[in-house]
């Protein structure tokens, strides 16, 4: 493009959209898309102006009013994170106390209630004769929802600055509390914790 560049140069060079419109106001000439040909003609800015126009003063100072507010919105983001990282640590996951078999009981009904409103010929019922880890996977499952605040606390995260990490916290932390309430859950309660940490790094990477 030899003398002019592009909006996408520009903001390669640190320009926002504001800056373009309020200090360049128009673009010098059109080009067509070189990767799209039905594209919109692309709008060049003369390199010339533009460097005239970064050496000035009241760009320089727009340039850095903007880098301050980005800096401060950062770290009110920062700040928000850290307040909720301290707010959920200081979260008590209440785990109420009921027979083990009881629990058991009413996971699978709920279970089968759940896979009976599916409507499927192939649906999976359980019994109490399913296999163990099943079992047990349901029952954290009917604690987890029905039997701790863990669900007050999940709505609690809803819309704040920091959600995405504070998930898998909360998780652990209910996934220990049931553990601590019934040893016999514990093996499960560890699997569903690496299944979680697994899936959440996958999605990640």
């Amino acid at each position: 493009m030899g003398d002019y560049i592009s909006k996408a140069g520009l903001k390669s060079r640190g320009w926002t959209d504001k800056g373009i419109s309020q200090f360049l106001s128009t673009w010098d000439k059109e080009a067509p898309n070189p990767y799209y040909r039905k594209a919109s003609p692309m709008k060049l800015y003369l390199m010339v102006r533009v460097e005239e126009v970064e050496q000035s003063e009241p760009f320089k100072a727009f340039q850095e009013a903007s880098l301050n507010r980005k800096n401060g919105a950062a770290k009110a983001v920062v700040t928000k994170k850290a307040m909720l990282m301290a707010e959920l640590n200081s979260w008590k996951i209440v785990v109420k106390s009921k027979p083990l078999e009881d629990v058991r009981k009413n996971a699978i009904r709920e279970y089968n209630n759940h896979q009976a409103s599916l409507e499927r010929d192939d649906g999976y019922f359980a019994s109490p004769n399913s296999n163990k880890d099943f079992l047990d996977r349901i029952t954290v499952n009917q604690l987890r929802h029905s039997l701790s605040n863990y669900e007050r606390r999940l709505d609690a995260l809803f819309g704040k600055v920091g959600t995405h990490q504070a998930y898998p916290i909360l998780h652990k932390k209910v996934m220990e509390a049931i553990a601590d309430k019934y040893p016999e859950l514990a093996t499960e309660c560890q699997r569903q914790i690496a299944r979680k940490e697994f899936n959440d790094s996958y999605q990640e990477s």
